[in-house]
């Protein structure tokens, strides 16, 4: 077994690492774990074990204890997940994949990390997990993997009719009432970013969204630049080329993502994104994706938003997340401390010492 440790600072090691695990998404690259270090979430390291001929890669963001809920935990910290959909990468989509399964490897692999990073003073490890991505190299091998919800996409291994078929009827109406009205989508890269910027932080304050959802100049440049975020940002006009909606997609290994978006508030009421994400599907299947994630609900929940999404395909998947104690007693001395020094009422939160 040989356990590795990447940082950030060599972004090269990383690549090559993640390229050796197998398929993976934007949410597991350096510089995308570099944009959250420079936002103060941690920091960053890709763990990479490999046995056998297996080679499992985990991104995860390393946070201090400290002393503010006491004093005699320095030197220990807990691990959590960038914004998105990281988790693991590999080893089932690597050439050797049934013999990978026969001999459990996934269980050494699995094994080597939570000993690893219990051994480094690791409290607990938070991770959400990739749906459309194979994470048996935990799930099953590792305690504390539970689902959290769902997640919705657009097959696009399917023809072009039954990608149609598979769209809702009140969407392919919405679809139809937007060009009559003469709505188009045009891609506009970094072009459009000071728009999409607006549209998408007017809308996140309309929501009222946590802090956390609205970004510094430097990420969102990063997520349009061409060596890094490399995404694609799409614009949606109306008849008199007044922006309705704007929106942010990837691509990586055949997965395309719908990352960021927002509409107008005057616009709201035609739903033009309708027509960004059908733009997206199009653009997608040209570039040989097999999927269009659109992600699920607001924390994985089945509500309005999931609903919206569910609607331009029947692609259907399992959120996962890794949530996993591995000092309990340290575990229980931090959540005592925390429940006596505020009212923390979200008991569900995990860490519960780092409830708001």
């Amino acid at each position: 077994m040989q356990l590795e440790v990447l940082t950030t600072a060599d972004p090269t090691a990383w690549a090559q690492a993640l390229a050796q695990a197998g398929r993976h998404d934007f949410y597991h690259e350096a510089w995308y774990h570099a944009l959250a270090e420079a936002r103060g979430e941690g920091r960053a390291e890709l763990l990479v074990a490999s046995h056998r001929g297996a080679t499992v890669a985990v991104p995860l963001l390393f946070r201090p204890i400290g002393t503010q809920l006491g004093r005699g935990f320095e030197g220990l910290e807990d691990a959590t997940s960038v914004y998105g959909y990281p988790g693991p990468v590999g080893p089932h989509d690597q050439s050797d994949a049934r013999e990978i399964r026969e001999t459990r490897v996934t269980r050494d692999l699995g094994a080597a990390m939570t000993a690893y990073l219990r051994e480094r003073g690791v409290v607990s490890v938070f991770s959400r997990l990739h749906p459309l991505l194979d994470h048996a190299s935990l799930d099953g091998e590792v305690s504390g993997v539970v689902e959290a919800g769902k997640t919705a996409s657009i097959d696009l291994s399917r023809t072009a009719e039954q990608q149609c078929s598979d769209m809702r009827s009140g969407h392919r109406n919405g679809l139809s009432r937007l060009r009559r009205a003469g709505f188009t989508c045009e891609r506009r890269g970094a072009a459009g970013l000071e728009v999409f910027i607006g549209i998408y932080e007017a809308t996140m304050r309309r929501l009222d969204a946590k802090p956390g959802y609205l970004f510094s100049q430097a990420h969102y440049d990063a997520l349009v630049d061409h060596d890094r975020g490399a995404m694609e940002l799409f614009v949606v006009v109306d008849a008199e080329q007044l922006p309705a909606a704007a929106g942010l997609f990837s691509l990586r290994c055949g997965i395309a993502q719908y990352h960021l978006s927002g509409a107008t508030l005057e616009h709201r009421k035609h739903a033009p994104t309708t027509l960004m994400i059908d733009d997206a599907r199009r653009w997608a299947l040209e570039r040989g994706a097999t999927h269009l994630h659109l992600g699920g609900g607001l924390g994985g929940a089945g509500d309005s938003l999931f609903d919206f999404k569910a609607g331009f395909g029947t692609g259907r998947h399992t959120f996962r997340v890794w949530r996993e104690v591995l000092r309990p007693e340290v575990y229980r001395e931090l959540a005592a401390l925390r429940l006596r020094t505020a009212a923390a009422t979200a008991t569900t939160f995990f860490p519960i010492y780092r409830a708001p």
